[in-house]
């Protein structure tokens, strides 16, 4: 390379690293100019050389490395191998002998790991081979400099074979490249593998070990660690396993080192593949292994840092390794293990908590709770493998760590922290759902430890429930002071918490299965039923003692089913609950707690309450007679749900949350047809159908009131009687309807008012819900009468706002949503013309009209009130053209037949989506064109003209691209 043309490549350089402000933006795009024809060189291996030589900037030098990479892979197929055999000696002598900075001798060894790996691919690695000799002795009998130089070579040429972000785009297929990386895996990974064991078992013998100079590489997440059997004479090496754990507890305090050293620990967790395919083997690695990590887990202090990696170890091993396998070792190794990993548990734990509370952005212990979880939750798969003692004694301690984890002093450990004057964030998830996977495995603990854990939750709650009236009773009689206002704040948690533990204990998730009452319950309560722990007339009382707030029960809780009575104890809260509202004093609850405890209920209903016997081999007695069909206990429960419901509606409106948590509860209770039937009976449900009939609009919102409908429909839906089920929807609609009962003239024109706003949103949804699930399996003349009320709907709406205007401020808004409302109802019936599921008709009568007729016929009513600005809403204008896109190519013979009118305004819309509404518009409307244009050209229909501004609209466009 000519000077000049160097000292250009040094200037252009010294232009792009200075500040803004010392440059003009017209010398950095100079200067950027000279390096993009620089990078376009051909054959630059003389000039790269040379300026590897003589220049002394460190841009250009990295450049220059970087431009070498790209033409040898370019250039590949013409090149010499003499030419490629000298570049790759000239290379390494270079950084052999020169002082570079670390980016710039990264580069030149991803080119010498690039030749190695394109030449292994020819002579099946040979020259790989000679390399490797080559970089051993390098790192046996070098200098430190030089052992780095080696090292830092194995691992560029380790991550060229692998397949991830850092390795470099060769110009090989990918069927090559992995051939290339078997061949490797096959000949030179075990290789380099113990080449490296050779070297670190040198190294950590040193003291220290090692100093900052060392470079280390970032690693992904380790995944699991899959052999051949060719790795056995490594992996089964006596020395293997210590060295590992040693060289961890070496380095331990260096982060950068221990992670990498720990993060082989967990790969080693999960090693797994031919190489432990005998029975016999398998034991003996897991043995060696777990004699290590036992060594380690009881020696060391745990650093915070650390807990992610031990807990991931344990995770591994558990996974790859079940029970099945772990009760093979010897039975002190196996205990020592479960208490270790109880121990670590519990410690977590606590950790957890004081991160959560003290809010940090490292959540080291959280992740690693979370961890050591899932390891236990692999073990109760199959937890009959284990010691029964030895595990219930794990999960009474684990189970009561975490309890006091989140109980205020004396009884709990959970730190207070002062939360007045912060901002509360409403996207924040609750405790339920942003903790559901702890709750689970605690609720399996708990289950595990009936006897105890019932008797204990159940104590908790019932000595907040005497707190929480003693709080209540103060404030009536005289203001709360601030230790007060604390004191009730720690009880609320409480609450909050045991109820959640509570819910996971009695129940288990059910989404998208049946629930039912966990079989470990059943057997519990028919267990103490026959052994005379429990008494049934006692369990009943104590039931029905939940509505005396003041009064603390004493009858023989020891005679009560211990199941019975932590349900009892959650719904004497909620009778503190409603006589606190209806004290005046329910601005002093917690909405969180009530969330939480309508969490409890919804989730409880759904196993407990009416439970179906069909669905048991054997069920307790005192469920039954408590909650069960036909019985006192069962219609006890069921108005007392009610009125909790009712009660929350009318004194806690003003908390969403709450109100929809409390909506869902009614749900559940009438979402099964046996319980809608039942509870329909219910003077409560008639209360809350009144009470439904009288809110003011506005008072709560629409989402609670259509849960609240949703309720009464599914009740309405389980009566199988004719005349029961018409009398039913009789009473149910009339109070709903506007003027159905006599009130005074403003509340009446009001409730007209409101009910003609929401009337067609709610019309065009039903008719939305219909067409989306039900036209399918609909018969054409059902199908027909749809399309006329759909039809009659729309022309409605469209002749009412037709010329309206309005000086409302959400006019625009509502126009919006109706509008989108009527899109989605006429693409939700172009699916009939795609997906027909109707019964076959007998009939001789050809149905001629189908739903892209309706579709087009619809949009003719609504195109008038399509304007610029509407279209400007991105939901609004996705769906529009979406739909005529649909309709075009299921039937473009139609869309051709539309009136003149109509069809050039439909043209008219996709020619200003072309270039208005952004790609996805565009591309719908592209489809529309290309559909349309076949058709026209096919079929010869004389609509050329139509095409024609397509043809220079989107010249236009390519030709403003371009530019």
């Amino acid at each position: 390379m000519s000077v000049p043309a160097l000292a250009e490549l040094e200037t252009a350089a010294q232009i792009i690293l200075a500040p803004p402000n010392i440059v003009t933006q017209e010398q950095r795009q100079s200067a950027e100019k000279v390096f993009l024809e620089f990078r376009k060189s051909k054959t630059p291996y003389i000039p790269c050389r040379q300026i590897l030589e003589t220049s002394t900037v460190d841009f250009v030098l990295f450049e220059a490395a970087d431009l070498l990479k790209n033409a040898v892979i370019r250039e590949w197929n013409s090149l010499q191998e003499s030419d490629i055999m000298s570049l790759r000696q000239y290379l390494l002598q270079y950084i052999t002998q020169k002082q570079v900075l670390p980016f710039i001798r990264d580069r030149i060894l991803q080119v010498i790991a690039i030749i190695v790996k394109r030449a292994s691919v020819e002579d099946f690695g040979r020259e790989r081979t000679q390399i490797l000799t080559e970089v051993e002795s390098l790192v046996i009998n070098g200098d430190l400099p030089k052992q780095v130089l080696g090292l830092n070579l194995i691992a560029i040429l380790m991550q060229e074979y692998a397949t991830t972000v850092k390795s470099a785009d060769v110009g090989l297929p990918w069927e090559a490249h992995f051939k290339a990386k078997k061949q490797f895996e096959v000949t030179d990974l075990r290789r380099i593998f113990q080449f490296c064991l050779r070297i670190v078992s040198e190294i950590i013998k040193l003291d220290p070990p090692y100093n900052d100079s060392v470079t280390v590489y970032e690693s992904d997440q380790a995944p699991a660690l899959r052999l051949s059997a060719l790795w056995k004479e490594v992996v089964f090496d006596t020395q293997f396993l210590p060295l590992m754990f040693s060289t961890y507890w070496k380095v331990r305090n260096q982060e950068q080192l221990a992670h990498h050293a720990l993060s082989s620990l967990v790969q080693l967790a999960s090693l797994n593949g031919a190489i432990l395919n005998q029975k016999e083997g398998k034991m003996q690695y897991l043995h060696g292994y777990m004699d290590g990590f036992l060594n380690l887990i009881t020696s060391l202090d745990l650093q915070g840092r650390e807990s992610l990696g031990i807990s991931n170890v344990i995770r591994k091993l558990v996974m790859f390794f079940p029970p099945s396998y772990l009760m093979q070792l010897p039975e002190n190794m196996l205990k020592s293990f479960l208490e270790n990993t109880t121990c670590l548990t519990c410690r977590f734990a606590e950790s957890a908590c004081k991160e959560e509370t003290i809010c940090g952005e490292d959540k080291y212990h959280m992740e690693a709770f979370d961890n050591i979880l899932e390891a236990w939750s692999s073990l109760f798969q199959d937890v009959h493998s284990l010691p029964v003692d030895v595990v219930k004694q794990c999960s009474m301690q684990i189970f009561n760590t975490y309890l006091q984890c989140h109980l205020a002093p004396p009884h709990g450990t959970r730190i207070n922290v002062d939360t007045e004057g912060e901002e509360i964030d409403e996207t924040e998830d609750s405790d339920r759902t942003k903790f559901k996977d702890q709750l689970q495995t605690i609720g399996v603990f708990g289950r595990h430890i009936l006897d105890h854990s019932l008797t204990l939750l159940a104590r908790l709650l019932e000595e907040r429930t005497q707190q929480l009236n003693a709080q209540l009773h103060q404030m009536q009689s005289q203001a709360m002071t601030v230790a007060e206002s604390h004191v009730l704040d720690n009880i609320f948690e409480d609450i909050h918490w045991v109820v959640l533990v509570t819910g996971h204990v009695l129940c288990m998730d059910s989404e998208g299965e049946t629930p039912l009452i966990p079989s470990e319950l059943m057997a519990y309560s028919i267990q103490e039923l026959n052994a005379g722990e429990s008494v049934n007339e006692v369990t009943l009382k104590y039931l029905a003692s939940i509505q005396q707030c003041n009064v603390e029960s004493d009858l023989n809780r020891h005679q009560c089913d211990k199941v019975v009575r932590l349900t009892a104890a959650v719904l004497k809260i909620c009778a503190v609950e409603t006589v606190a509202a209806e004290a005046k004093l329910g601005h002093f609850m917690s909405p969180e707690v009530g969330c939480t405890l309508m969490w409890f209920l919804h989730r409880w209903s759904l196993s407990y309450l009416l439970p179906n016997e069909t669905y048991y081999a054997e069920i307790s007695q005192l469920f039954l007679s408590g909650f069960g069909k036909d019985t006192a206990g069962a219609e006890f429960i069921i108005r007392f749900l009610l009125a909790k419901i009712q009660s929350n509606i009318c004194y806690f409106h003003s908390e969403p949350v709450l109100l929809q948590d409390t909506v869902n509860l009614f749900v559940s209770l009438v979402y099964r047809k046996e319980k809608g039937s039942y509870i329909v009976k219910s003077d409560g449900f008639w209360n809350l159908v009144e009470l439904q009939s009288k809110l003011k609009p506005g008072l709560v919102p629409q989402a609670v009131k259509r849960g609240l409908f949703k309720g009464f429909v599914l009740a309405g839906a389980a009566l199988e009687d004719v005349n029961n089920r018409a009398e039913y929807w009789k009473r149910i609609l009339s109070p709903n309807l506007p003027g159905g009962k006599c009130e005074n003239r403003n509340n009446r024109y009001s409730r007209i008012i409101h009910w003609h706003y929401c009337r067609f949103a709610y019309i065009n949804e039903l008719f939305c819900e219909c067409a989306k699930r039900m036209l399918c399996y609909l018969s054409h003349t059902d199908s027909k009468k749809l399309y006329e009320y759909c039809l009659s709907t729309i022309q409605t709406y469209a002749s009412c706002n037709a010329n309206r205007t309005s000086t409302e401020i959400a006019a625009e808004e509502n126009s919006f949503q109706d509008l989108l409302l009527v899109m989605e109802l006429l693409t939700n019936l172009l699916a009939k013309d795609c997906v027909d599921l109707a019964p076959f008709e007998s009939t001789t009568e050809e149905s001629s009209v189908t739903a892209a007729d309706v579709c087009l016929y619809g949009i003719n009513f609504i195109m008038p009130l399509m304007t610029i600005d509407l279209l400007k809403y991105p939901a609004l204008c996705i769906q529009y053209y979406k739909m005529i896109t649909l309709v075009n190519e299921i039937y473009p013979q139609k869309v051709c037949q539309l009136p003149e009118e109509l069809l050039q305004k439909l043209v008219g819309s996709v020619e200003l989506g072309l270039t208005q509404f952004g790609p996805e518009v565009l591309m719908f409307c592209l489809d529309f064109i290309q559909v349309l244009a076949t058709h026209i050209h096919v079929n010869g229909v004389l609509l050329f003209y139509l095409l024609r501004c397509f043809f220079f609209t989107i010249l236009h466009y390519e030709y403003i691209k371009f530019k």
